[in-house]
């Protein structure tokens, strides 16, 4: 594609990268892509307080020069509904200016930081939405030519620590003077890979029964977005 548009002079005259401050040294999260096509990406995972900062590189092609209206960066959080674009929202959007109007000729870098941003919520991939955290560098071009932009993107998780006091609970259930079924948990909080035991005791049975089933029932698991009161999806 490059190859044929360069035959028209339109190929793009830079190339953008963006390498993130100590990505070697964080874990790194599969994440899907929409609908679950396409390839799944590795990316680097934050807390919802860690500093998002690294460096961007613009390099224009040797014998090039590249007229521009400056360089910007963004962090965005984005909710993205997949059967409606129009829907789209947009609940972090910060911006560092990176470089003022003028020509940029060979290869150039620039810092940028964005520092103690929170991030709401978990980035996500479903088959209807997604929640994303990405950076958008875009080299701002004049006149009518298009701008030039990358984007990055980034994983967010919410964390905490495992609860100091995690007690037993027991539920009762039953039919007076004919049913009395008590259920014990050997904990009451559970992560969500976590298998839930426990042990069941009839204390009381006054009706006659063949047989006893316990069922494993996986727990449901759904989800509902809603931008405008009047417009459920």
């Amino acid at each position: 594609m490059d190859a044929a548009l360069s035959l028209f002079g339109l190929a793009q005259p830079c190339q953008i990268s963006i390498a993130l401050d100590g990505a070697q040294n964080r874990p790194y999260v599969k994440v899907l892509p929409p609908n679950a096509k396409g390839e799944e990406k590795q990316l680097p995972l934050y807390g919802h307080r860690d500093s998002v900062s690294g460096k961007v590189t613009v390099s224009v092609k040797e014998g090039k020069a590249l007229q521009t209206l400056g360089v910007r960066i963004e962090f965005v959080g984005t909710i993205e509904l997949l059967y409606d674009r129009d829907q789209n929202q947009e609940f972090v959007s910060l911006i560092r200016e990176l470089d003022e109007p003028g020509v940029i000729t060979g290869t150039k870098q620039y810092a940028f930081a964005f520092s103690d941003v929170e991030k709401a919520f978990d980035t996500y991939s479903g088959l209807n939405v997604q929640l994303r955290y990405f950076l958008r560098v875009t080299i701002q071009r004049p006149h009518t030519s298009p701008d030039f932009k990358k984007e990055f993107d980034i994983a967010v998780q919410h964390t905490q620590p495992e609860p100091e006091i995690n007690n037993s609970i027991r539920m009762e259930v039953g039919i007076e003077d004919v049913l009395h079924i008590e259920f014990d948990y050997d904990r009451s909080k559970y992560h969500t890979t976590d298998v839930v035991r426990g042990w069941i005791y009839f204390v009381l049975v006054r009706n006659k029964s063949s047989q006893t089933k316990v069922w494993d029932w996986p727990l449901p698991r759904g989800k509902h977005t809603r931008f405008h009161p009047a417009t459920p999806h």
